[in-house]
């Protein structure tokens, strides 16, 4: 048969069938909700939903099979990769623990020269679902049948180039992990910053996404003052409204007249006071409510 394209030295194409058992999950028994099939519950039954929440790993499962259950399905052994063909089209991860599964994944279970290299097979499904997602038809619930999967062929290293790609992505992974925590980080002081700053110069308290606490019994107040009036043609919203209100308003107020987020606010607070229209904000003073 035609292969994609030329492999390195070392390399082979095969077949998931070719490299381990490879079959659908079992449910045969109608109606697929019969309580006898449930209670009491021993083994875990792990659903399409499962396979697509758990990201690489499943740890969770919310049903559990009885006897009688067993009997119409099949337990996989820990480490089996996972793959959904109904519903949610080509999700994979690997089994965290024995489990069942209905018909609606498929399992592969490596040969025993691979099966701690499972974990390859699913970084290549991962690379592979969007292609095997133009072969589900456009019906009202998508699948792709077993035959399908069956003919995909999958670019297989040696052993050892097996382990180096691994631990190549472990490498990658982590380094995209701290980065993303890195970045999280940083944008969490900024906002602090910000909102520290905001605080010290107009006295609005900005409200945090903590505990609820108790309504204090004083408010923090600080007056801002226009300064030298603007031309009419001036960009000055904050300093238009002082006009009209006798030249000062609380911070807390003139925020709400001018009806923008806090830090559009503190911005143009910041403009205005820098050309002059606005006098610099005293310090916040605490008033007894």
């Amino acid at each position: 048969a035609d292969t994609p394209f030329d492999l390195p030295k070392g390399w082979a194409w095969a077949r998931f069938p070719e490299l381990g058992v490879f079959g659908r999950g079992k449910s045969k028994h109608r109606p697929r909700n019969d309580p006898k099939l449930f209670s009491p519950g021993i083994y875990p039954l792990v659903q399409t939903g499962e396979v697509s929440r758990s990201g690489n790993l499943i740890s969770e499962y919310h049903s559990k099979y009885s006897e009688v259950g067993l009997a119409q399905s099949k337990l996989w052994p820990e480490g089996t990769l996972c793959i959904t063909i109904a519903a949610n089209i080509a999700d994979s991860a690997i089994l965290g623990f024995e489990a069942c599964f209905p018909d609606s994944v498929v399992g592969f279970v490596p040969a025993k020269e691979l099966q701690d290299k499972v974990e390859y097979f699913l970084i290549f499904m991962k690379t592979a679902r969007e292609k095997l997602l133009a072969f589900a038809p456009s019906t009202a619930q998508k699948n792709i049948n077993l035959q399908i999967l069956e003919s995909v062929l999958i670019p297989v290293p040696p052993k050892e180039e097996i382990e180096r790609i691994l631990r190549r992505m472990s490498e990658i992974n982590y380094l995209c992990g701290r980065t993303v925590e890195s970045r999280s980080k940083s944008l969490g002081i900024g906002k602090l910053l910000v909102e520290a700053t905001v605080s010290t110069l107009t006295g609005i308290a900005i409200e945090q996404e903590e505990e609820p606490m108790k309504a204090p019994k004083t408010e923090l107040v600080s007056l801002v003052r226009l300064g030298t009036p603007p031309d009419v043609k001036a960009q000055a919203p904050l300093a238009t409204i002082l006009v009209r209100h006798n030249g000062e308003m609380s911070a807390k107020d003139l925020w709400q007249r001018f009806g923008g987020e806090i830090d559009a606010f503190y911005a143009q607070l910041k403009t205005e006071v820098a050309h002059g229209w606005l006098m610099e904000p005293t310090p916040a003073e605490m008033l007894e409510k």
